[in-house]
């Protein structure tokens, strides 16, 4: 018996194994992903639920949900040319059907 065979089809498993682990994804509730190939991003992001993959393609996560970023103790100058300190937010959410857009004119 060839002694390289069970080497061979254990290589074989392992690979098999491997892209099998990668042809799927999960996208969370209030995510989405934008799916890349060797830097070509794809135009459809991958919307909630489960989805079956190309195993070669790489994701980004976008979080959908209203997000809010504040800025404490901004120092300003008033019209009498006194510094005033301010709290500063932004409330803001991304429009899932863009992402890729973002995606590609960000990073």
């Amino acid at each position: 018996m060839n002694k390289t065979a069970p080497i061979a089809s254990i290589a074989i498993a392992v690979v098999l194994l491997l892209i099998a682990m990668n042809s799927y994804i999960t996208v969370k509730a209030g995510h989405n992903k934008v799916a890349s190939l060797f830097g070509d991003v794809r135009a459809e992001p991958y919307d909630e639920g489960f989805h079956i993959v190309n195993p070669l393609l790489a994701f980004n996560i976008f979080d959908l949900r209203q997000l809010t970023y504040t800025w404490d103790k901004v120092q300003v100058p008033s019209q009498d040319k006194l510094k005033t300190s301010m709290d500063v937010s932004v409330t803001f959410r991304l429009d899932g059907v863009r992402t890729p857009r973002i995606f590609q004119e960000t990073g």
